[in-house]
Parts: structure tokens; sequence; C-alpha cells
């Protein structure tokens, strides 16, 4: 839960720096990188620098809802099928009424969406449907009521920015964590 609650993923940060670039860079710029892009080859196992690069540009025209979600790897298939989606709130997939009420920036409501989607109906299930098989009780910290509303009561750009994910919890745990945790990347 911490990476939704506190900006753990590279995705919130391509949607601060999609903001910058698909405004002001030029577009036969961004076509020039993604024609050279096309005819590198990509691995198979983690995404390279190039792949990275294609599945930013190829989102460039959709909103940034669906944007984070095609880089989150929730909407599969080609982005011109997302074209034709007209433009709703990210609470439209979940949530309506709360998302409302908490009246979240923009990258909360992306974190919000991945809260109510991609941790409750992937990461939660699998971690139940694994410790059940091994016996084990998990428990899941982040997801208490005070931190969840301490976490959407912070400002997104606190959280997340072009350089940093998770800022609040890296600062919190200053002088408590080693160095080397506190600095390194998502893995």
């Amino acid at each position: 839960g911490g990476d939704e609650l506190f900006g753990g993923y590279p995705t919130y940060q391509a949607n601060i720096w999609s903001k910058f670039l698909f405004r002001y860079m030029p577009t036969i710029l961004l076509t020039l990188i993604q024609k050279f892009n096309a005819n590198i080859s990509f691995s198979k196992n983690n995404y390279t620098l190039f792949e990275q690069v294609d599945l930013f540009l190829k989102a460039k025209s959709i909103p940034s809802y669906l944007r984070h979600l095609y880089w989150m790897g929730q909407l599969s298939g080609d982005v011109s099928d997302y074209l034709c989606i007209p433009y709703r709130s990210t609470a439209d997939f979940r949530s309506q009424s709360k998302l409302n009420k908490l009246k979240l920036d923009e990258l909360n409501q992306l974190m919000f969406t991945d809260y109510t989607t991609y941790l409750r109906d992937n990461l939660l299930v699998k971690t139940e449907r694994d410790s059940i098989y091994n016996s084990l009780e998990v428990r899941v910290p982040f997801l208490d009521p005070a931190i969840i509303n301490s976490a959407f009561g912070t400002e997104g750009r606190k959280k997340v920015n072009i350089w940093q994910t998770k800022q609040t919890l890296r600062s919190l745990g200053i002088g408590k964590l080693p160095e080397y945790i506190l600095k390194r990347k998502k893995k």
C-alpha cells in the first residue's frame, strides 16, 4: 500500500514529466524520437529505457488518468483503442462519491485509482491467496485508516517530484533508517 498511498510508482513521475514535455516539446521532435525508438528491439524481462520511452510517447494523446493506467499495464492493446473514450474523472473507475468528498489533486487522483484498483484487485488478492496457501498471517500496516487519510490529505507534489518518489516516507525515515535504504530506487 505504500506505493499507492505515497507515490512509489515511476508512472507518477512520468505524469509530471508528460505535463511539461507534451506541452512544450515540438511534435516533430516527439515523432522523430518515436520513429527512432520503433527500430530498437526490446527486452523480454525488464523494461529497457527504449521501452519506457516507447510507452511514454505512445500514450501522449490520451487523458492523464488513462495514460497512467496504460503505463501501469492495466489497459492492454493499442493506445488508439482509448482515444474514443470520452474524458471522465479518474474516479469513474471506482468510488466517485469518495473521490468527490476528498477533493484530490491530479497526482493523488492517480494514486487513489491505484489504491482502489491495482492494490485491491491485484496485489492484495495475490497476497491473500499466497498467505493462505503457506499458512501465514499477513499484516498490511499502510492500510490503517489513519494512514490512508493522512496520505490522501497530503498534496501529491509533496509525495512525488520528477526526481524522487515516496518523498514523505523517505523524510519520515531520516535518522531512523540507513541512508542506502532511503535513497535506493524501486526494484
